[in-house]
């Protein structure tokens, strides 16, 4: 195999990481995968294994595809030019169940790490390859996605025991025939009769099939600073960036536990010269995802109505300089159940931002938003909309002397509480002297029932 010079090695509790030297490895990336290893082997009853994993700044040129490079595992070795490269960690814990007809290890690996599915259409019309040879000498990237959905269909619908006595009982060299045969002895049914079920079955996704081992929300959850309030200041050392020919996905990574319902915020701030991708996802549900990136220090803040359940927070830095760490600062709160009438702006007890929402009977009407803003303060808006048909809603920000005060608007994202939900943002604005009121006004020329939700703050 390849050797490194000069390696660096980062040793975890499981995997010994070989790094070259040029490539900036977080301490906190190699914890997060020994977390993630130890979830795989308890999802297929296994023991946790010793993993060395070789992390080079090119295509590894002991392993191909179809042809071209890629990263690969032999055994509980993983050479590899990405890292964390959880697909090949994936083989690695399950390399004591043996060498498998490829479209299970692929399927298994590829369908626990992915986050794509099959189109509706696309299922239909595809076939899992049993025979290995076929699977990597054809069109082996579409023969990777169609065994990662049905791998995923199979564990939901017989549960991950069969599947892995299926795994654990076949091999690498197996024929179709035998295969079949395998599978029929183990799964009790005919794999051509699964086939045709999968074909038309709505698509299983990872966090569904594999909830156990979804890596984002292995962590033990942060506690609250304060009643339904998270928050921290961390230093992101995590670079998630391109190289010519490697590739980094490391994270900062949080998990909180949602206690009750509610409108959730996420705000994070950083540094002028940062450039800061956040996630923040369920773990296991159908709640939206969040997502912003931080860019030139620009306080950034979005809001979405969640389910009682865990959810994960990540991020990490993208810069060409990466011998300076950036830190950044987030603060998540759960503003309680929305749905509440008021006609004037409430401020909840939050440090900022305020939080309010409307029922409204498409009457043309006035929400206040500021009462005595200070002169010359800026201000943001984030306003959610449910059931309201936006080709028929005009949207004003509004100072007292009736003059428009906002900003460009953008569209949003669907809601699992309600049907789909559009978020616009406004701002930042300058309050104008003399101002003393800020208000939304709404307007519509037909009917147009629905909520709204607004998150003010102030702007900086």
């Amino acid at each position: 195999m390849p050797s490194i010079d000069n390696e660096v090695v980062f040793e975890g509790r499981h995997i010994e990481l070989h790094a070259d030297p040029s490539i900036p490895v977080c301490r906190s990336s190699v914890d997060s995968e020994d977390v993630y290893v130890e979830a795989v082997a308890r999802l297929l009853d296994l023991p946790v294994p010793d993993v060395r994993y070789f992390l080079y700044t090119s295509d590894v040129s002991v392993c191909s595809v179809d042809k071209f490079a890629a990263d690969c595992t032999s055994g509980t070795d993983i050479y590899a030019s990405l890292w964390p490269h959880e697909h090949e960690l994936v083989h690695a814990a399950a390399a004591p169940l043996g060498r498998a007809p490829a479209f299970l290890a692929e399927g298994l690996a590829q369908g626990m790490t992915s986050e794509t599915m099959l189109d509706p259409d696309e299922r239909l019309h595809s076939v899992p390859v049993l025979d290995s040879i076929a699977f990597f000498a054809g069109d082996a990237p579409q023969h990777y996605r169609v065994a990662s959905d049905f791998t995923r269909y199979l564990v939901k619908r017989f549960g991950i025991e069969p599947f892995v006595t299926l795994y654990r009982s076949s091999l690498f060299f197996d024929d179709a025939i035998t295969i079949q045969q395998q599978f029929q002895h183990v799964m009790g049914v005919p794999i051509d009769s699964v086939i045709a079920d999968w074909q038309t079955a709505p698509g299983v996704d990872a966090d569904h099939a594999f909830p156990t081992a979804i890596s984002r929300c292995l962590l033990p959850p942060t506690p609250p600073t304060a009643p339904n309030l998270w928050s921290g200041t961390e230093p992101v050392d995590c670079i998630g960036d391109f190289y010519p020919r490697s590739e980094l996905l490391q994270q900062n990574r949080h998990t909180i536990d949602v206690d009750a319902p509610g409108l959730l915020s996420l705000q994070v701030t950083s540094p002028a010269d940062a450039r800061l991708p956040v996630y923040f996802n369920d773990c296991g549900g159908d709640d939206p995802e969040l997502y912003q990136l931080i860019d030139n220090g620009r306080a950034s803040l979005s809001l979405a109505s969640v389910l009682p359940g865990r959810h994960a927070l990540q991020m990490f830095q993208m810069s060409t300089s990466f011998d300076v760490t950036r830190s950044a600062q987030w603060t998540i709160a759960n503003h309680g159940p929305i749905g509440s009438t008021c006609d004037t702006a409430t401020p909840i007890t939050v440090p900022d931002p305020m939080v309010f929402s409307v029922e409204w009977d498409d009457t043309p009407g006035r929400w206040t938003l500021v009462q005595d803003p200070v002169n010359g303060d800026r201000y943001e808006a984030w306003v959610r909309f449910e059931g309201l048909n936006q080709e028929k809603l005009d949207v004003h920000l509004l100072d007292n002397g009736d003059h428009v005060v906002t900003g460009t608007a953008c569209t949003g994202t669907c809601n699992a509480l309600t049907d789909c939900v559009d978020a616009r943002e406004y701002g930042p604005w300058n309050v104008a002297p003399n101002t003393n009121t800020v208000y939304m006004h709404l307007t519509t020329p037909a009917a147009n029932a629905g909520s709204f939700f607004i998150l003010l703050f102030d702007g900086g």
